[in-house]
């Protein structure tokens, strides 16, 4: 992907090459998952023209499931994550500390479903941005890899995830541009 802005570039290609190098081990949640991830906050960020920054978007939807890599999951799994790449972001991305708090928020929230704990406008596009990656057939294939194959639970379990767990994500979305687009992708993949 090629952005006109240097600073947005330079964001863009430190932050794909330290996914590919330390959290391009997790089946359902590789480079290709983030790649979207930051592509549904790009588009989320243009058609709501959302004043947020860029750059940070950026960083935080290619980093936000490194942990994912060594074994975490859950709500912790965010957490971790930053805690990860923090050190990657002072010394190589060189964020300032408010730059380093929002991309903190934004990772370590991406992961609950609480829509009163996200409040700044990354948080909130993050997550979204997230969770939209989810639906259709692309979200049964995850559902699928992360609860069966990864996580080893049953099939009716996994069944259970997909037609049930995708109403409940669809209402947890915080744009209603968001949940449109997750309607779509469902109805979409059916026909």
């Amino acid at each position: 992907m090629r952005f006109k802005n240097k600073e947005l570039q330079f964001a863009y290609e430190k932050s794909v090459w330290y996914c590919k190098k330390y959290g391009n081990k997790s089946n359902g949640h590789t480079i290709n998952h983030t790649h979207r991830v930051m592509l549904n906050a790009l588009w989320l960020q243009r058609k709501l023209k959302l004043q947020c920054n860029t750059k940070l978007l950026i960083i935080s939807t290619l980093l936000h499931d490194i942990s994912r890599s060594y074994g975490y999951c859950g709500d912790i799994h965010g957490f971790m994550s930053y805690k990860l790449v923090e050190d990657f972001l002072m010394n190589q991305l060189q964020l300032s500390n408010e730059e380093l708090e929002i991309v903190k928020q934004a990772i370590t929230k991406h992961c609950i479903d609480d829509k009163t704990v996200h409040q700044s406008i990354e948080e909130k596009v993050m997550y979204d941005a997230d969770k939209l990656d989810g639906f259709g057939l692309r979200g049964m294939y995850r559902i699928f890899v992360y609860h069966y194959i990864e996580r080893r639970n049953g099939v009716r379990f996994v069944l259970n995830k997909m037609n049930h767990g995708m109403n409940k994500r669809r209402n947890n979305l915080h744009f209603n541009i968001s949940k449109k687009k997750s309607k779509f992708l469902n109805i979409h993949w059916r026909k």
